[in-house]
């Protein structure tokens, strides 16, 4: 078995980086083929299941943001890989995914309180600090199963 030497929290842990290993890189395919599509589609979705009264999301001039965007993601979807191949010596590297999704939530909160109130803003930020306290939680217990 290959995860024999390790604890029960850390299986877990590198179950939920191999997720997020996933989910980063879906979430880059997904920004780097339709980032409008995106953006118009979560917009529409609060207007009509919350009522949330709010515009179109402005269409993105030249794609600017989804270049550093898509490396963003790669790079999270990289550092979970390396973190579940070998959980005792990489664990630190989950400090930069937990320190990226606290950043991210941080950016789109102060977006949606200081611009325009798009629903986009709301569920990126609710997203990613829902995955940081689930990365951080995960990663907390693991590092406490060994001491």
């Amino acid at each position: 078995m290959k995860n024999a030497g390790y604890t029960r929290q850390e299986r877990s842990f590198i179950a939920l980086m191999r997720i997020m290993a996933v989910l980063f890189l879906g979430a880059a395919v997904l920004f780097a083929l339709s980032p409008d599509y995106i953006a118009n589609y979560l917009t529409s979705v609060g207007n009509v299941l919350l009522g949330w009264d709010s515009a179109s999301f402005p269409a993105t001039a030249g794609h600017l943001w989804v270049v550093p965007s898509v490396a963003f993601l790669i790079v999270l979807s990289y550092l979970s890989t390396v973190v579940q191949r070998n959980i005792v010596r990489n664990i630190g590297y989950t400090r930069p995914v937990i320190i990226a999704t606290l950043t991210t939530c941080a950016g789109f909160t102060a977006c949606f309180f200081l611009g325009d109130r798009h629903f986009v803003y709301f569920s990126a930020a609710v997203a990613n600090g829902f995955i940081c306290v689930v990365i951080w939680r995960f990663y907390h217990r693991a590092q406490k199963s060994r001491s």
